[in-house]
Formats: structure tokens, C-alpha cells, sequence
């Protein structure tokens, strides 16, 4: 394991010490609520001879206000979503795969390579999307071409 990837330390005792003081007063909060009765409905009872933590069902929240007016305007605009689009728009937008970084000593990839392919690592992963695997259409593009479509709003190249 990557200790120094993760910030954690070697030695055994200091790495489970930090969990081990939130995990014993978190359980010091819990046994004191109950007591007091201000646990929000939690109770310890027995299960089969065994001490059981029961949690109370929630009441599900009411839709957001505006809610079902973002889905209809939604499904007006563009009917179908290419999942892939968004989350590359979203990416451009912000960044958020810059924050990917690896445990190696150094990277071989370029980093726009690497951004495609962690990009691309939802069509391995079988969430839906409107764009073919490369693997699975004859056509498709090498790996290094950018996708040509990058909004769902914007029109597609010709």
C-alpha cells in the first residue's frame, strides 16, 4: 500500500489512533444521547441474543420545489442526455480531473491523454451513454482524437 499517497504512517499504532479516538467518541455521543433520550429514535435492543442497533425510517422529503420543471425543461431542450457530454462539459468547466493524481513516482501519459482516458473509463464501466465503445464499432476513433462533441448544446461538426 501507498502510505505516503494516502498521508498515513507506517507504524500500525499511529495509523489506527486517529479513527480509533473518532470512532470512540462518536460512540461516547451515541451511548450518552441514548441515555438522555435524544438519540432521534435510535435504540439499542437485542437481535437473536446479540446486541442491536435499531435506526427509525425516515419519511421520505418532499420533492424540491421546481424540481419537475427542471426535468420537463430538460427533456424539451434535448430528450436525450449523452451522459458522457455532460460530464465532459462539467469537466471543462471545472476542472475536476486536474485533481487526479497517481500513485506512480512519475506519469508517462500526457495529461490531456490521461484526461480522455479517465473520461472514457465510463464506457468500460457499462454506464449508459449514447456513444458506440470504441472496441465494439469498427469505425470508431483512435484513442488519442478528441470526442468532436463537447455540450449538449452545442451542434455537432460535420
Amino acid at each position: 500500500m501507498h502510505y505516503a499517497a494516502i498521508r498515513q504512517p507506517l507504524n500500525p499504532r499511529a495509523f489506527i489512533a486517529d479513527p480509533k479516538k473518532r470512532m470512540t467518541a462518536g460512540l461516547d455521543g451515541l451511548t450518552a444521547a441514548l441515555a438522555d433520550g435524544i438519540a432521534g429514535g435510535v435504540k439499542v435492543t437485542t437481535r437473536r441474543g446479540e446486541p442491536w442497533i435499531t435506526v427509525p425510517k425516515l419519511e421520505p422529503l418532499a420533492e424540491p420545489t421546481g424540481l419537475q420543471a427542471l426535468k420537463d425543461e430538460v427533456v424539451r431542450r434535448w430528450d436525450f442526455l449523452d451522459l458522457l457530454d455532460v460530464l465532459k462539459n462539467a469537466d471543462f468547466m471545472t476542472g475536476f480531473t486536474d485533481e487526479f493524481s497517481s500513485v506512480a513516482a512519475y506519469e508517462r501519459i500526457d495529461r490531456d491523454v490521461l484526461q480522455r482516458r479517465l473520461l472514457d473509463k465510463r464506457l468500460d464501466l457499462g454506464l449508459p451513454t449514447a456513444v458506440p465503445h470504441p472496441r465494439t464499432t469498427p469505425s470508431a476513433r483512435s484513442t488519442t482524437e478528441p470526442r468532436r462533441r463537447t455540450s449538449p448544446t452545442a451542434p455537432t461538426p460535420g
